[in-house]
């Protein structure tokens, strides 16, 4: 990113100098020279120094045709640069530094009005046309006071490139100027002017030239191996946050399957011992209530006899004795021992250690295909540029 500040802060500074150079020449000052700068700038250091920068480049292939080709680029895009800061220099020179002109100053090219053709009846041109009148109305007309005021000035344009006395016909008198005489500028500050325009075509075609890869399309695929690359970390991220997932869900499920035998043999012996304690007391109860039961029994009959005529039936005379089917108590002997219970909790720890040591294996394995697929080779020939 900071090669992009870079190039606008060329813009803004080229402008800025610029735009002192043709603010003497214009007539809003610097602030209107500017407007003319920035035009000039950014032709200066987008598309100057971005066509040096790519021939440049094209120098640097490996191919021959495309050395020579970026040469001859190179040297006609030195060339258009030149001749391109010629003109704008040529142009501040066209620019009238005094405009609009003073009713009472000198006129500028007064041979040229002179000389100018006759109109189509034959007639010279008109005297008020040189008239003080004439002048303020626009004409560029000599002052008749002096020899020396009939001169044009020195920064003046020459007879044959005068076109008007406006900012507009500037641009046809810098093309005349231009085409007269390319190299033949009139001042310090058009040669400023130009140095200027070719210092920033030369910054901007280096910083143009470090936004890429020097090697013609190199930049363009390092950029689309840096986004699959990235795509591709991405992809095995979540891959391996899946993988990570599974695996600690199955070794979770392994763990929670499994029943250490010992701790079971501890466990069952404690139910035992409290389903003992309940089958006491519900023999216990089962006593007590067949002595209630005998004794309501006995309070009965006695009182029967007491009230009856009739004999007692027989079967009074035997005792009721209850007859019910009580539970076994609880037999813990079928519970394997001690020993047992650790070889065998020994034995089973050895299992499961055994699959989680495989389920670790098929992990690392799943983790190495992911990194093996989502590997970027540079070069694989099936990448795409």
């Amino acid at each position: 990113m900071w090669h992009w500040g870079i190039l606008v802060a060329l813009v803004v500074l080229e402008s800025l100098v610029n735009g002192l150079f043709f603010g003497a020449n214009v007539e809003g000052g610097v602030l209107a020279g500017t407007s003319y700068a920035v035009l000039i700038s950014v032709v200066n250091v987008a598309v100057l120094g971005w066509l040096l920068a790519a021939m440049v480049r094209q120098v640097h292939h490996r191919d021959p045709r495309r050395r020579v080709g970026g040469l001859a680029g190179l040297a006609a895009v030195l060339a258009i640069a030149i001749f391109w800061n010629l003109f704008v220099a040529h142009y501040r020179e066209a620019l009238p530094y005094d405009y609009p002109p003073a009713p009472d100053a000198p006129p500028v090219a007064y041979s040229a009005a002179a000389q100018s053709p006759p109109t189509r009846s034959g007639a010279a041109p008109s005297p008020a046309a040189f008239s003080p009148g004439g002048l303020a109305a626009g004409g560029r007309s000599p002052a008749a006071q002096s020899p020396s005021a009939q001169t044009p000035q020195t920064n003046s344009l020459p007879e044959s490139c005068w076109r008007g006395p406006d900012e507009a016909d500037a641009d046809q008198e810098a093309l005349c100027l231009f085409r007269a005489s390319p190299f033949g500028l009139g001042g310090f500050y058009s040669y400023m002017l130009l140095l200027v325009g070719l210092a920033m075509c030369a910054a901007a075609a280096m910083d143009w030239f470090k936004t890429d890869d020097p090697y013609p399309g190199y930049g363009k695929r390092e950029r689309h191996r840096r986004k699959t690359e990235e795509r591709l970390e991405q992809d095995r991220r979540e891959l391996l946050g899946d993988l990570n997932e599974l695996h600690d869900d199955a070794g979770r499920r392994l763990r929670n399957d499994f029943r250490d035998p010992v701790q079971a043999r501890q466990l069952a012996l404690s139910d035992y011992a409290k389903l003992h304690a309940r089958h006491t007391d519900f023999l216990g109860f089962a006593r007590d209530l067949a002595k209630s039961c005998a004794g309501a029994l006995d309070v009965y009959r006695n009182a029967n006899r007491e009230a009856r005529s009739a004999p007692e039936p027989q079967v009074w005379r035997t005792p009721w004795l209850a007859d019910w089917d009580l539970p076994e108590p609880p037999d813990s002997s079928g519970l394997a021992s001690e020993a047992e219970a650790e070889e065998r909790s020994r034995r089973m720890r050895a299992v499961l250690e055994e699959r989680e040591r495989r389920l670790r294996d098929v992990h690392d394995e799943c983790c190495e295909l992911v990194n093996e697929f989502t590997r970027l080779d540079p070069h694989d020939k099936a990448v795409p540029a």
